[in-house]
């Protein structure tokens, strides 16, 4: 499994920021290869962890952040990181 970690500045962390979020979190559910998710922010940055099934998936899904950057802007979000990494190990309560 491959993890996309982004982190992005908010600048609108109550407002159109979290209501864009809506629209990803279904779309990125459904993509292909697609595992889980986490989506989360402190009122300053914004934290993502998406696990995708292969690193292909997981490049794609990091490809199309980087290339949205604008209509992250619109949404209060500016991209500052955006990395592919390999998921070494996971835990969960069942």
């Amino acid at each position: 499994m491959h993890a996309v970690v982004a982190i992005f500045e908010m600048d609108k962390p109550e407002g159109a920021s979290l209501a864009y979020l809506d629209g990803i979190v279904s779309r990125v559910s459904a993509e292909e290869g697609f595992v889980s998710g986490y989506w989360t922010h402190d009122g300053e940055k914004a934290y993502n962890l998406l696990i995708f099934d292969t690193i292909e998936a997981a490049e794609r899904r990091a490809a199309d952040i980087r290339q949205n950057a604008a209509n992250q802007r619109a949404a209060g979000l500016q991209p500052a990181v955006v990395t592919v990494a390999e998921v070494v190990a996971h835990a969960a309560r069942p």
